[in-house]
């Protein structure tokens, strides 16, 4: 379904992922005839995206987090949860999950969003990872990447969705 869903998906180099997802869940949303069709979408994204980001233990692969921050991925990553609550800004999103008018696949997507969320946030498997980067830049053109800045970044954007306010 993912495949018929979302053409070419795999094929596309990571950072045209990151700027095609981060430049407006309006964009993708004109794509499909329907809400369902795009929550469809954003389930694929979210599923393409784990092992990007992730190896088959939970452990992040540095580089990718690095490039997906870069890229602008975080951002519309918690663009895509603030779509699925609000379907489309539609919905106040004070009503969540208990408006009538959401599209059915809107858990799953809830579901598969926090599973990415999990791993994006869980402190061991950031700080432990084998798959690390130089913290410092280095003459060799590596940006550098530092875990426990990108913890202390990725829990106070967390927050935002996740709270009331």
């Amino acid at each position: 379904m993912c495949k018929r869903l979302c053409p070419g998906y795999l094929e596309m180099p990571f950072a045209d992922v990151g700027v095609q997802l981060s430049s407006g869940c309006d964009v993708i949303t004109g794509l499909f005839h329907n809400d369902h069709g795009t929550l469809t979408f954003y389930i694929c994204s979210v599923g393409f995206t784990s092992p990007m980001l992730f190896d088959e233990r939970k452990y992040p692969y540095h580089l990718m987090l690095q490039k997906f921050l870069s890229c602008g991925g975080l951002d519309a990553f918690f663009n895509t949860f603030r779509w699925a609550l609000t379907c489309g800004n539609k919905v106040p999103i004070e009503e969540g999950l208990e408006h009538p008018e959401l599209p059915d696949g809107t858990g799953e997507f809830l579901d598969a969003w926090l599973m990415l969320l999990e791993k994006m946030v869980n402190p061991k498997t950031v700080l432990e990872s084998p798959h690390t980067l130089p913290v410092k830049p280095n003459q060799q053109g590596s940006a550098g990447f530092n875990p426990l800045l990108f913890l202390i970044h990725i829990h106070k954007v967390m927050i935002k969705p996740l709270s009331k306010n």
